[in-house]
């Protein structure tokens, strides 16, 4: 398989991040064979490596290569605010809920993945933006009160509540998926201050 057909493949089947199993498989040449191939690509800096044994296609985001690193993991907290335009922070540290541990890694265009292992039942609310999976704008205060034990990200919940980007149904059924009193109680309380009431 030439290359450009490999590429294409990859893009057909939404793989903008890949292993070396995948390309073996995809090619259906041996793992060592594969290995080779792939090291050839990057030095034409024809895909880009991520890590060993982690490939992407040249002109992925930022975003789609953190969240596809570990599977079932998702953009999250300040990062994923950022990624919804609700802060005027600019975080270099790209925050990642993972259900498996992960060393922290230097990425593209400067950019350093640090990845939060958690428990699998937090592991909802988020979905594909742009090819990068990243938690829903309700998700980003559940999480937040779930990982810091309070709200720490107010101006940007201030900000959803101005620009109408919450939606209440949602977050409803997002704080029951919590099963946590005190986090519940914490962030209705904070929701109430921008007169969100759920």
């Amino acid at each position: 398989m030439q290359a450009s057909e490999m590429i294409r493949r990859l893009k057909e089947l939404d793989m903008p991040v890949f292993t070396t199993g995948d390309v073996a498989n995809l090619t259906g040449k041996s793992p060592e064979y594969a290995k080779i191939f792939l090291a050839k690509l990057v030095k034409r800096k024809a895909i880009e490596k991520v890590e060993r044994g982690k490939y992407c296609l040249v002109g992925t985001s930022e975003y789609v290569v953190a969240s596809r690193i570990t599977k079932g993991s998702y953009v999250a907290l300040i990062s994923a605010a950022r990624f919804h335009r609700l802060t005027t922070q600019l975080p270099i540290t790209i925050l990642v809920f993972s259900p498996t541990y992960h060393r922290p890694l230097p990425i593209k265009g400067g950019y350093k993945v640090v990845f939060i292992k958690v428990n699998k039942r937090i592991l909802y609310g988020y979905g594909e933006y742009n090819g990068a999976y990243v938690s829903d704008v309700e998700k980003i205060f559940i999480d937040d009160v779930y990982y810091h034990k309070d709200l720490w990200y107010t101006e940007e919940l201030e900000e959803a509540a101005m620009r109408h980007k919450i939606d209440k149904a949602k977050l409803k059924s997002y704080i029951k998926m919590l099963s946590r009193p005190e986090a519940e109680r914490i962030l209705r309380r904070k929701l109430r201050e921008v007169n969100i009431h759920v």
